[in-house]
């Protein structure tokens, strides 16, 4: 592609995921962004080897076509992308980097199931279990998890903000020392109270279909939960619901956005260094006395 090419799509500015796609519409590469229009003309740069790096260079070159899918939020698109790349595998995100180091989101399989940060080569997808010596989990079950995403500091704020939505229990919280406080505070289940336990599932349950990139589905039957509640009278337990439902339409995502910016500015740094210090061994054996 070429930035003449660029210029007559109308990119939204608007945060979301893009795919650059070769001539028989093959996806090459997939990227989130805060702004599409503002990420994606950043391919289109003189210094794009600097910044980015050979491979993706090929892959600008290669590309014929763009698309995008609109996000509500930073957040959403952090999610959707590194679903999108398990699901399309695209040459020029696999070049990129290797993904085991980098961090899965877990949920375990227990009556209070926890959501927690995993390595991805800590986990067994066959067996459906993992091991994370530092919070003392052998060969542990999970139920689901989603991933690997390069950005550790981004899916951990990530997760902040979704257990303000949907209160989670992690391995810090369920400890003894911790529990207490964690569940005052509402980020914690009542593992005392049967009602609870009920309410803790429903949370799992639209966790997992947030990862899932069903947030219109949750918003639907949390409305209709709502309504249902506000017609037998049950008005507290509306007001919940209704708290939650404008938490969801208002994600404050602000420090995640801010992230997705440093993480591109400073892999950007990275890669310039990179191919600077490669510049000066290469000249300086060309030159040896």
């Amino acid at each position: 592609m070429k930035k003449t090419d660029l210029q007559k799509l109308n990119i939204p500015k608007k945060s979301g995921v893009y795919f650059f796609k070769d001539l028989k519409g093959k996806v090459l590469y997939i990227g989130k962004a805060t702004v599409l229009a503002e990420r994606v003309k950043s391919y289109f740069s003189k210094d794009l080897i600097n910044t980015r790096g050979v491979h993706i260079l090929d892959m600008v070159t290669l590309a014929k076509t763009l698309s995008w899918q609109e996000t509500d939020s930073a957040l959403e698109a952090l999610l959707l992308e590194t679903e999108l790349i398990k699901k399309y595998k695209p040459l020029y995100n696999t070049k990129e980097k290797d993904d085991k180091s980098y961090n899965c989101v877990v949920i375990t399989k227990e009556d209070f199931p926890k959501v927690l940060l995993v390595r991805q080569k800590d986990l067994d997808t066959k067996n459906k279990i993992f091991t994370n010596k530092k919070i003392g989990e052998i060969n542990k079950k999970y139920d689901t998890f989603y991933g690997p995403y390069p950005s550790g500091s981004a899916i951990k704020e990530a997760l902040r903000i979704i257990r303000k939505i949907f209160p989670f229990s992690d391995n810090y919280s369920s400890k003894k020392d911790n529990y207490e406080f964690y569940r005052q505070i509402g980020l914690a289940p009542d593992i005392k109270n049967t009602a609870a336990k009920s309410l803790y599932k429903d949370n799992i349950r639209n966790i997992k279909r947030f990862f899932s990139g069903k947030k219109k589905d949750i918003l639907r039957d949390l409305k209709k939960r709502m309504s249902t509640l506000a017609k037998a009278q049950r008005f507290e337990e509306a007001e919940v619901i209704k708290r939650t439902i404008y938490s969801l339409e208002h994600i404050n995502d602000i420090a995640l956005m801010k992230r997705d910016f440093d993480t591109f500015v400073s892999d950007s740094i990275e890669k310039a260094v990179r191919i600077e210090a490669y510049d000066i061994s290469h000249i300086s054996g060309k030159n040896m006395v």
